[in-house]
């Protein structure tokens, strides 16, 4: 409802574990703009049908330029971490989201933070960038602070990987900044029918295999296949 109306100039969801520990809980991060601090919005208007736990909102005022930089940088999160994002369709984001979080044990996810973020696809243009091609979609994100050296970390990468493809089976896309093993056949199929133009684009650009072969998309100088 939210995506479709105009009430809020901005949308994003966290996925924490509640203080309790003993369920999910969705914070609902809704901005809107204003011109001036006489020109404030209704709250009570913008509120209006929306289902929230009573006495759980909060009001934050600020330029807006501390809006951009409202999520400050935190040491540990530039730290590798077996994260990962895809984006998926409207139509099926629901019982994605559902069925990782049924079987992710609440004890072992209570450092965690997940993001829900709805985006319009007629508002991206960005070439090559490859989300769903549906009116609305949302991006998944699974934020997890285990360390590389956890024991845990082998399990994450693992569980990754078959929750990309199981993305993938659903319509839904890659957003290629995780830490998953990739290789070139899965760039393939992420780029789809672009692939040839991405060939194209390295053979003119970089003839001599030199940018980037870390990532797996094409063989590095010697040749070897690479992953993330």
């Amino acid at each position: 409802m939210l995506i479709k109306e105009t009430r809020f100039d901005g949308m994003r969801t966290y996925i924490t574990v509640s203080p309790e520990g003993n369920k999910w809980l969705y914070k609902l991060e809704l901005t809107t703009f204003c011109t001036s601090t006489t020109d404030q919005p209704d709250t009570t208007h913008l509120f209006r049908d929306l289902n929230f736990i009573q006495n759980s909102i909060e009001i934050n005022e600020m330029t807006y330029l501390e809006y951009c930089n409202r999520v400050k940088p935190i040491p540990e999160f530039f730290l590798a971490h077996p994260w990962l994002a895809v984006f998926l369709p409207a139509s099926v984001a629901a019982d994605y989201v559902d069925e990782i979080l049924t079987k992710l044990p609440l004890e072992e996810s209570s450092q965690d933070l997940f993001l829900l973020h709805s985006f319009k696809g007629n508002l991206l243009h960005t070439p090559l960038f490859r989300v769903p091609k549906t009116e609305t979609f949302f991006l998944f994100s699974l934020l997890r602070k285990c360390a590389l050296d956890s024991p845990r970390t082998l399990t994450h990468l693992t569980n990754n990987r078959k929750l990309l493809e199981r993305c993938w089976e659903i319509g839904g896309t890659y957003y290629p900044f995780g830490m998953i093993d990739l290789y070139q056949n899965d760039w393939k199929f992420h780029y789809g029918s672009y692939w040839d133009q991405v060939v194209r684009i390295k053979q003119l650009f970089d003839p001599n295999h030199l940018l980037t072969p870390g990532q797996g998309i094409f063989p590095g100088p010697d040749h070897r296949r690479h992953k993330l």
